[in-house]
């Protein structure tokens, strides 16, 4: 149970009680705490980990979990894609994606 200096109890309708409380209370000096999930440090944390997540290895995972396939989406997925203005081309359930791990460098030009 949480007591004082965090929390200062009275009797209700004891406003004497109430009264020495409060002036308890504001002359109650409490070190600042700041839990560490609110630190800004625990925040940037996140954020890298959040960043720097392996995307295609998350992907890859999924599609092999699936025999090889791409699932099919959740309900209401494509919708809320095309809502926002996001989706481009169809994304069919079970197609085979065509990751070959990495992108064809460009092609080179002959120069003069």
């Amino acid at each position: 149970m949480i007591g004082e200096p965090y929390v200062f109890s009275y009797y209700a309708h004891n406003y004497t009680e109430l009264n020495e409380v409060v002036h308890r209370a504001m002359e109650t000096t409490i070190e600042r705490y700041i839990p560490p999930e609110m630190k800004f440090e625990y925040g940037l944390e996140q954020m890298r980990q959040y960043v720097g997540r392996n995307l295609e290895g998350m992907f890859n995972a999924i599609v092999e979990e699936n025999g090889g396939e791409v699932p099919k989406l959740r309900a209401g997925a494509r919708e809320q894609c095309l809502k926002v203005n996001r989706c481009k081309a169809a994304l069919l359930a079970g197609r085979r994606p065509a990751l070959s791990g990495t992108i064809a460098p460009p092609k080179e030009t002959a120069s003069d």
